[in-house]
């Protein structure tokens, strides 16, 4: 099934912010990525800024989905929701690009933009109250979470993949209360 032209663009924006840098988003650039004209850009997205707000929403929608499909694999309640964010957090760097480009373009532009994001994020650690884990705990592993996505986001790497993945690992039982 063909995507709408509008999530093409969206997507071609994504693409620009990725390769050349949130600095080099710009209305031209984006329609040449997206093979249209730059009339048909203007027909969707009026300004820049109208562009960056459909990338935060879209990369919005796709973290829910995301996160909804993680959540839904997840059978056991206790520290269901801890898990789910990391999941998230820690899963593949490529299934993030549109957050990533979200976040990026957005904080270059307008932080305001960022406000359906960051309402996003609030409610998925809302849940951790309904987590039935201990709440230090939580909070201890959405900062770790956070530290290994920010890592990706932004490229530092001191942490290689398998450490990471250990580190999950073990997070992960911390939340169904296993120890080593």
């Amino acid at each position: 099934m063909r995507s709408s032209k509008r999530v093409d663009i969206i997507e071609a924006a994504t693409r620009v912010i990725l390769s050349e840098g949130a600095a080099q988003l710009t209305l031209d650039a984006v329609a040449k990525e997206a093979q249209v004209s730059k009339g048909g850009l203007l027909y969707h997205f009026s300004t820049k800024e109208a562009l960056i707000e459909a990338i935060v929403i879209y990369a919005k929608e796709q973290v829910e989905k995301q996160f909804q499909a993680i959540y839904d694999e997840d059978d056991d309640p206790r520290g269901r929701w801890t898990r789910t964010y990391l999941k998230l957090t820690g899963d593949d760097k490529s299934k993030n690009n549109e957050l990533y480009s979200a976040l990026f373009s957005g904080v270059m532009e307008n932080r305001e933009l960022l406000r359906p994001l960051e309402d996003c994020f609030l409610q998925f650690y809302a849940k951790t109250g309904e987590d039935q884990i201990d709440p230090v705990l939580a909070n201890i592993i959405y900062l770790v979470a956070d530290g290994l996505w920010y890592n990706d986001m932004f490229q530092f790497n001191p942490v290689n993949d398998e450490m990471k993945a250990k580190v999950i690992a073990r997070l992960i039982q911390l939340t169904k209360g296993e120890s080593d």
